[in-house]
């Protein structure tokens, strides 16, 4: 078994924005194609003018939910516990798709969490940035509009992802991982992974779903000024 970590980088409002998934597979090809794989999955490349993700991967059902002010910038895709099996696309096109007008602060955000399928294992969250003023209701409730574009992305989400390479498919498997704490000179705290893939198995889960917010959620991190 492999354990892959996708981190998409994207700007909004001047911030820098990073969201992590993780995945497994029992592919074990050696270099990078299962990274290229799974970069194709989930987000394809991107095609048109303007451009816009192919329909079927999770970026997709991101780009239609967010402000046309949200830039994609790059994706990168790595096996953790491998130096060779990485892969990383830039997204340097004008995008379509998205939703016009003016967008709400980069500290607003769609948010997600996952249901549990191990006590023992926080749940995973996501907070994506780019929210448009037309996807916000009264008292920060969203838009029924919206609702079936973030249980479109959700779904997405929690499903297994496959790429057809011509000859065999490859499957990823969506994985939420429980970190180590590690504390560093100074009192520095940063959350890694485990040394091995067998001590970082012991303390995944899968089989999860993702809940969407339907109220607008904040991420303090993305302050103007401190991105992430």
């Amino acid at each position: 078994m492999a354990l892959y970590e996708v981190m998409l980088r994207s700007t909004y409002a001047g911030q820098e924005c990073l969201n992590v998934w993780n995945y497994t597979s029992n592919e074990l090809v050696v270099g990078d194609g299962p990274a290229f794989g799974l970069f194709a999955a989930f987000a394809g490349e991107p095609t048109g003018t303007p451009a816009s993700f192919p329909a079927s991967t999770v970026l997709a059902r991101l780009q239609v939910m967010v402000s046309n002010s949200y830039q994609f910038n790059s994706l990168f895709v790595r096996q953790i516990y491998s130096s060779v099996n990485f892969y990383e696309g830039a997204f340097v096109d004008t995008f379509g798709l998205q939703t016009s007008g003016e967008g709400l602060s980069p500290t607003n955000a769609f948010g997600y969490r996952t249901t549990r399928t191990d006590l023992t294992i926080r749940r995973g969250t996501k907070r994506f940035s780019g929210v448009p003023e037309l996807a916000s209701g009264p008292l920060g409730v969203i838009a029924p509009a919206f609702l079936p574009l973030a249980n479109a992305l959700g779904a997405l989400m929690a499903n297994v992802l496959t790429y057809d390479t011509g000859l065999a498919e490859w499957d990823y498997v969506p994985t939420i991982v429980s970190k180590q704490k590690t504390i560093g000179p100074g009192g520095s705290v940063s959350y890694d992974y485990y040394p091995t893939l067998a001590e970082q198995t012991a303390r995944s889960t899968t089989g999860f779903e993702y809940e969407f917010y339907r109220t607008i959620r904040t991420q303090t991190s993305r302050q103007y000024g401190r991105g992430r």
